[in-house]
């Protein structure tokens, strides 16, 4: 068991006795509009470094050296070090302009001394005139101030209107629950709203005294999830329910949720201890991706998707130009496939089949000698050129560049279906499909005629999405750049 103690989670239960608040707009998770203010600080201190200099050459005649510039680095980083550990970006400082004038102006400070001990080393002792230090300090410090200004007022708005809610759902019209709500009263100042109660053995008088709305049971909770209603799951449940405690841990383990269970279960087997509001609670399950790193994946993928589709416009126009002209029917393919969180989608193709015996069920898989395929079909399969307009998936937000591939829901190997060989195949749909993957570029790709094609193919998709950093994204994406004219298995 991991005993990591990760921040605690603020919470507002102040409405635990009716319907949760509906948000007046789209939610913004306290966690990604902090991600938002963090880029700031850093960009403006990274640009007062050259502004500074430029305004201290027009007032006292000396142009900057590269020494100078270098010193405004270190002094920029140190400012912007300041800053994260001196948890200035917690949203009740954030929420408040005496704190953030404070905490900018201790982390500036630091940086002007950071300044002057940089400049004299690089300077070989020489003292930096005070008035270049001065520019630099009122620089940084009405920079910083006029972006945290509006900030601060935005995120003042946004909480009024509980868009910057995280949405928390209880499981269990328990003894424990009502226990559990009762530690949490008296934290009005969070951001988090508990929507309901979940439940497959309630009765109604043990929904009446849990005080909170009743949304169904796991079924409902399963589904709900999937249309993204909800970020976290406490269960509330008690110490002698420890096997349903497994039951539920299992049968939850494929949704994209926090997942955590109330104190009375200190004994279950517990991948954290976390704190929920100062109450502790053991965590079964975390996302795969925060919300800040799902934001950091999404704007890398549509913005390389972006400049691909851009720049491959010509070939993307020849490819559908051959494929209408080598068989009749239409340019693109398009097969359902299981997505992100079990949604499905259309998944986008050049038609590399005739179209009177195109699978869109995928009851058949593609074999290397297959008839069905056109002429055309074979050398885009081969070069998977037949795969690029998934960018336009990407932009629309129903693939990634790099990910588990998505499959039809009638795909087989051996005869089975992939869900009935493995397990853990549902848990992929944690995060969104790719063009490419971790298994493709392993060997782990084209037909699957055995259990153990899917069985690897899985294990490494599980792997990938246990350690997913955007460097290795970036990673994959050049093996698959190297792989892609030489891989035996695509056709």
């Amino acid at each position: 068991m991991n005993h990591s103690y990760p921040p605690t989670i603020e919470l507002n239960v102040a409405h635990t006795g009716a319907p949760a608040v509906r948000h007046q707009g789209r939610r913004i998770p306290a966690v990604i509009f902090i991600g938002v203010v963090k880029t700031c600080d850093k960009l403006v201190l990274l640009l007062c470094g050259p502004l500074s200099w430029e305004i201290a050459a027009r007032m006292l005649g000396v142009a900057p050296t590269g020494g100078d510039l270098l010193a405004s680095l270190i002094a920029a980083w140190v400012a912007m070090i300041c800053l994260d550990r001196g948890d200035t970006y917690r949203m009740s400082r954030l929420l408040s302009y005496a704190a953030q004038l404070r905490w900018l102006s201790i982390c500036i400070a630091a940086g002007g001394v950071a300044l002057v001990g940089s400049r004299m080393i690089v300077h070989v002792g020489a003292v930096p005139a005070p008035v270049e230090i001065g520019i630099w300090l009122a620089v940084s410090f009405l920079a910083l101030g006029m972006t945290r200004v509006p900030l601060v007022h935005i995120a003042k708005r946004l909480r009024r209107e509980r868009r910057l809610a995280r949405r928390v759902a209880l499981l269990g019209s328990t003894e424990v629950g009502r226990a559990f709500l009762a530690q949490l009263r008296g934290h009005e100042d969070s951001e988090i709203d508990l929507i309901g109660l979940y439940d497959d053995t309630a009765t109604p008088d043990a929904v009446a005294r849990a005080n909170l709305p009743f949304l169904g049971g796991v079924h409902e909770l399963v589904a709900h999830s999937q249309t993204g209603m909800l970020d976290a799951l406490v269960i509330t449940l008690p110490a002698g329910d420890g096997g349903r405690v497994a039951d539920l841990s299992d049968r939850l383990s494929h949704l994209v949720l926090d997942v955590y269970v109330a104190p009375d279960l200190a004994g279950s087997p517990f991948s954290e201890i976390s704190s929920f509001c100062g109450v502790p609670v053991g965590l079964l399950a975390r996302r795969p991706l925060s919300e800040w790193q799902a934001v950091q994946k999404g704007l890398f993928d549509r913005i390389v998707a972006g400049l691909m589709l851009i720049v491959l416009g010509p070939l993307l126009a020849l490819i559908a130009l051959v494929v209408r002209l080598d068989s009749p029917g239409p340019v693109l393919f398009r097969q359902r496939r299981i997505g992100f969180n079990n949604r499905p989608f259309n998944c986008l193709k050049f038609r590399t089949m005739y179209n009177e015996m195109a699978d869109a069920l995928a009851e058949r898989q593609t074999t290397r000698v297959d008839q069905r395929i056109t002429r055309v079909g074979i050398w885009l399969r081969r070069l998977s050129l037949d795969e690029l307009p998934q960018l336009l998936n990407v932009l629309r937000g129903e693939m990634s560049l790099v990910g588990p591939r998505p499959h039809a829901p009638n795909t087989k190997a051996a005869s089975r279906l992939f869900q009935d060989v493995v397990a853990d195949y549902a848990r992929r749909h944690r995060v969104k499909p790719g063009i490419t993957g971790w298994a493709q570029v392993n060997g782990w790709r084209g037909e699957t005629s055995t259990e153990e094609e899917i069985e690897q193919r899985v294990r490494h998709d599980l792997h990938y999405i246990q350690n997913w950093s955007l460097t290795w994204d970036m990673r994959i994406l050049l093996m698959t750049a190297v792989r892609i004219c030489g891989d035996p298995k695509a056709f």
